[in-house]
């Protein structure tokens, strides 16, 4: 049996060829994974600030209520403050 070593060259570069293809197209479907990871990570973040931001409000409303001077008549277990 004989070796043809231009054809063997061939069938290597082939070879390599798709190897490449192989590996920009990982390279590619890991990247849309790592933006979906990263959209979902923001969407998660964004649900996060905003539960922040009514608890604030709420805070805020709260401190309004019972400290500002100047607010409506406040009491609190039926005594003035």
């Amino acid at each position: 049996m004989k070796i043809d070593i231009a054809k063997l060259s061939l069938v290597q570069n082939v070879i390599k060829a798709y190897e490449q293809i192989r590996d920009e197209e990982v390279d590619h479907l890991q990247q849309m994974v790592d933006n979906i990871k990263l959209e979902q990570w923001r969407a998660g973040a964004q649900q996060f600030i905003t539960e922040a931001k009514k608890v604030s409000s709420g805070f805020r409303a709260q401190y309004t209520f019972l400290f500002l001077p100047g607010s409506a008549q406040r009491t609190y277990f039926g005594a003035s403050l």
